[in-house]
């Protein structure tokens, strides 16, 4: 079963109540702030919303808990691109390709 606030960030994100939906993801990290998916989410709901500075911070906040994670770094590459950090991006694209080459 998926978590409650997660099925509520993504209702709430659907109905374009982006103040609520954002209110679920914080939430869910103050309620589990130890599961990388959580700020993985909450960083794709930012990039959703055009917030990638911020969606930055929370895919490093991932990447501290699961520092191997290829797609947390595909992610965190979208995020500098939507930002306009371009060598950024490259970097995180590259960290990804070298742990999932596939």
């Amino acid at each position: 079963m998926r978590g409650s606030y997660i099925v509520l960030a993504e209702i709430y994100e659907k109905l374009g109540r982006y103040n609520d939906a954002e209110r679920a993801h914080i939430k869910l990290i103050e309620l589990a702030p130890y599961r990388a998916e959580n700020y993985s989410l909450y960083g794709i709901f930012l990039i959703k919303i055009g917030r990638p500075k911020e969606a930055i911070e929370q895919f490093k906040n991932a990447l501290t808990l699961s520092p191997e994670d290829a797609h947390l770094y595909n992610n965190l590459g979208i995020a500098y691109e939507e930002a306009i950090m371009f060598k950024d991006a490259l970097s995180a694209y590259e960290k990804a390709a070298k742990l999932a080459p596939y």
